[in-house]
């Protein structure tokens, strides 16, 4: 088989993007032992892993094809709907796997797309009118033109069956990867603390956007009612 992974529409570094990472770093290891060849169509140049990859395989098992000009939403998503297309049919790809949302429309082979959750149905403010468009017209079209969608959990299979009426055999549950952690030594640790003036306490250190959606004030409250009712397990 021959799998192509589509990363034109990324252009930040957040929370889809390093699930990518930590899912691409364990998929395709695991693909060319099985025999499949795998092509990597990246926007901008920030995965650098995935080309650290390409010193393990040969050109046959792992090539990473750039499009580093379009930077702006429309160019990307021409270049997603209509350049892609056409690399698709040159490198006779099988199975086009998109890891997000958005995959390319035309590609004329097996096409694979991920929703990894319906934040998209339930918080309709976060995006500006083009990506709104081009969400609700994927997510459509997925229903027609995707062999799978790929989601992150039995919750966010329920929610898209739900808000999208997906069937349930077309949904996939593959759960988010497990992510390489660094190793960190006691002296970085007091680094750290001093850069951020902290003292040598035990702290609830959160990783994410400050989108209304990720409910933070909730977990603040949440947290600040835990210190009340726990005083012996707060972090204090």
């Amino acid at each position: 088989m021959k799998l192509g992974i589509d990363l034109t529409i990324f252009r930040t570094y957040q929370g889809t993007e390093v699930v990518t990472e930590n899912l691409i770093a364990h998929l395709i290891p695991k693909a060319i032992r099985a025999g499949h060849s795998v092509i990597l169509f990246k926007g901008f140049d920030q995965f650098e892993l995935f080309d650290q990859l390409t010193q393990h395989y040969s050109p046959a098992q792992l090539k990473i094809v750039n499009f580093k000009r379009a930077r702006q939403s429309l160019g990307i998503i021409l270049t997603q709907q209509l350049v892609l297309p056409f690399f698709v049919l040159w490198y006779r790809l099988t199975t086009l796997y998109s890891t997000s949302p958005f995959f390319s429309f035309l590609a004329p082979c097996r096409k694979l797309n991920t929703i990894h959750d319906a934040a998209y149905a339930r918080f309709k403010t976060f995006r500006h009118i083009l990506s709104k468009w081009y969400i609700q017209t994927s997510i459509d079209l997925s229903h027609w033109l995707c062999a799978r969608i790929i989601t992150v959990s039995n919750f966010s299979k329920t929610e898209l069956m739900s808000q999208y009426h997906f069937s349930h055999h077309q949904i996939v549950v593959i759960p988010n990867a497990t992510p390489k952690l660094p190793d960190i030594n006691p002296s970085e640790d007091q680094e750290i603390l001093q850069k951020f003036q902290l003292g040598p306490k035990r702290y609830l250190f959160y990783v994410g956007g400050l989108n209304p959606h990720k409910n933070i004030d909730g977990m603040i409250a949440a947290f600040d009612q835990f210190c009340k009712t726990q005083p012996k397990n707060s972090l204090s």
